[in-house]
This record gives structure tokens, C-alpha cells and sequence, in this order.
């Protein structure tokens, strides 16, 4: 999942990816309570 150079992460890259995951969280949680369509669309 991250290459070449994760090991200048700050605080490693276990931190990083948690970090990037609970915004995910926050995001979704708050696009749900206002009742708010999230659609995901990858090729």
C-alpha cells in the first residue's frame, strides 16, 4: 500500500494509514447523521 519512502513517515506508517482511515471514518459518519448520498465509482 505505501512504497518507497514510507519509512520518512512520521511516527510510522501504522500512524499514517490510521490517520488517513479514522478521516474516512469521520466523513462518512458525518455525511450519514445529515443523511447525505456517498457514491463510490472506480474504474
Amino acid at each position: 500500500m505505501i512504497g518507497n519512502g514510507s519509512d520518512k513517515i512520521v511516527g510510522g506508517s501504522k500512524k499514517y494509514v490510521l490517520g488517513r482511515f479514522n478521516d474516512l471514518r469521520e466523513f462518512y459518519r458525518g455525511a450519514s447523521q445529515r443523511q447525505l448520498l456517498v457514491v463510490l465509482w472506480w474504474d
